[in-house]
């Protein structure tokens, strides 16, 4: 099966919420949580000023219509001064296949071409999946220092995430 990365299609959107859905799952078994915040609904996404990037492999199946199948996808914001990847989701059943990290990989590239000098994100310190990973993908830890990285640490809280466990902001130069 070959993974392709390309820019996110209308079409993409509300398949984009399952696959965020699916791999959040992994994070709220982890943490036995009950009311973890929904994914972001098509329209959200499409009308977020930035990028989403899509991987998809090429179907084995002729059950697949002969169309690529999403399993992952990057979503970075982007405004005046900054890039944020706010969201890298891999679908269970395609995870440790090296998707995630073509997705990173690929997120910085565009970020860098679009003329941005550093990538941003917020993620748990402590979950092997999360920052240890995006240290691995050229990421430091790093301080909120915009209004828009502080307003995301106040998200953060009232959504509840801080309850289960260190977050923290992390930043790659590009």
């Amino acid at each position: 099966m070959t993974t392709l990365i390309r820019h996110a299609t209308d079409q993409d959107h509300a398949v984009l919420e399952e696959i965020e859905r699916a791999a959040d799952s992994l994070l709220t078994d982890r943490f036995g949580a009950e009311d973890w915040p929904p994914p972001s609904t098509a329209d959200d996404r499409r009308r977020a000023e930035g990028f989403v990037l899509v991987a998809t492999c090429s179907p084995t199946t002729e059950a697949a219509g002969g169309l690529e199948v999403p399993v992952g996808f990057v979503q970075v914001l982007e405004g005046p001064g900054y890039a944020h990847l706010e969201q890298l989701s891999v679908h269970p059943a395609s995870a440790r296949r090296g998707i995630g990290r073509a997705l990173v990989m690929a997120a910085q590239e565009e970020s860098r071409r679009r003329g941005r000098s550093q990538l941003t994100l917020r993620t748990y310190a402590d979950v092997p999946w999360n920052a240890p990973f995006y240290s691995r993908c050229g990421f430091t830890e790093s301080t909120p220092d915009t209004d828009f990285l502080r307003e995301l640490v106040a998200v953060e809280e009232r959504l509840g995430l801080t309850r289960y466990g260190r977050r923290i902001q992390m930043t790659a130069a590009l």
